[in-house]
């Protein structure tokens, strides 16, 4: 099968729908064996629009991804040295390229968006977290201006293809040169991932893990003096929240039986300052734990009804509306959560799942 890492590859003076053009034609050179064909002929093989293709070839050819030859109207494909992508993701960005569909009635601004949502497929791990990511790469290997792909991130997250986004930054004391932080749903590649919809966790676990942070900095200042103003000056709130995120995540991890065989991940959202790491850990500490054991006793019910087996990779995540638990268990699940009485609740899956009483 043809490998993907093409997606990351500068591209520099060429636009978003020459890549899509270019990998397409790859694929079709790969599984017919030949890479020489017109444009008329090539426009027909890859199912995309005439002047599309007849634009991106040209601009292709001044950039060295195609060899010419005696006629002007076709080419031969320069082939990159490459790795490969995950089965699963190939999968996935064969699907979201459009790889045997008609894509003809679809402009470059369809293609464009096409292009990014594979280039972070790719970009992904098994759980969907890209840990690092910046505009500037993103442009730099799509053609694409910054403006342009914050436009498209927006989108996907009205969508549901980007979970969550944070963005990075460069806070002279907490973060210094932090990259964005992208989570995708893995459902995009057959990834397992729990949605509680709507589900406002602070008010039903009575712990505020936000306002606390918010308190504690506000009281700090004469220890930690930068500290209220590069969190202000800098948007750092949402990174600080994710932090609390992904302590909850270690928590869940290390409480699974050894048994279950749960995974190491590291902490991509932690600040510079390690002093500042260990207060927020230790402000949170009775939140971490609240929160933990709960969607542990999620993830276990996951565990049992999939009949899984370790080793286990869980990421918890909070966003606007909903949290969600991403992982390798098996199985996606979406729903909300219903309170029962003052010692239960269940979560009611939208499938035809019964509900799973917590």
């Amino acid at each position: 099968m043809m490998n993907m890492d093409i997606l990351l590859q500068p591209w520099e003076g060429l636009k978003p729908q020459d890549k899509v053009t270019y990998i397409r034609w790859l694929l079709f050179a790969n599984e017919q064996g030949g890479s020489q064909c017109s444009i008329a002929s090539l426009a027909e093989k890859l199912r995309i629009k005439d002047s599309t293709v007849r634009s991106s070839v040209a601009r292709l050819y001044s950039n060295d991804k195609l060899a010419s030859n005696d006629e002007q109207s076709s080419g031969a494909i320069v082939y990159p040295q490459v790795t490969y992508n995950t089965q699963a993701q190939l999968a996935a960005i064969f699907q979201i390229l459009g790889v045997g569909l008609v894509l003809t009635s679809e402009r470059a601004e369809e293609l464009a968006k096409r292009l990014l949502k594979a280039v972070l497929v790719s970009l992904a791990d098994e759980l969907g977290i890209i840990k690092s990511v910046s505009y500037s790469y993103l442009s730099s290997i799509t053609g694409m201006t910054v403006q342009r792909l914050r436009r498209y991130k927006n989108e996907l997250m009205d969508d549901g293809f980007i979970l969550k986004f944070i963005t990075g930054g460069n806070a002279p004391k907490l973060y210094k040169k932090s990259s964005s932080i992208c989570i995708i749903d893995p459902k995009i590649f057959g990834g397992s991932r729990i949605e509680l919809q709507g589900f406002k966790a602070e008010t039903l676990l009575r712990c505020q893990p936000n306002q606390r942070m918010t308190s504690w900095s506000n009281v700090t200042q004469n220890k930690f003096g930068f500290l209220v103003s590069e969190i202000n000056q800098h948007r750092l709130a949402d990174r600080l929240y994710h932090f609390f995120d992904e302590l909850v995540s270690q928590s869940i991890r290390k409480k699974l039986t050894p048994g279950l065989q749960s995974h190491n991940r590291e902490i991509i959202s932690m600040t510079d300052s390690e002093s500042v790491n260990k207060a927020l850990s230790d402000i949170w500490t009775r939140d971490i734990d609240i929160f933990s054991d709960f969607f542990l006793y999620i993830v276990l019910l996951q565990i049992e009804k999939n009949k899984s087996k370790g080793s286990f990779d869980i990421y918890f995540i909070r966003t606007e509306n909903s949290c969600y638990l991403l992982s390798n268990i098996g199985g996606s699940y979406t729903g909300d959560i219903k309170v029962i009485d003052s010692d239960s609740v269940v979560f009611r899956p939208d499938s035809n799942e019964q509900p799973w009483e917590i």
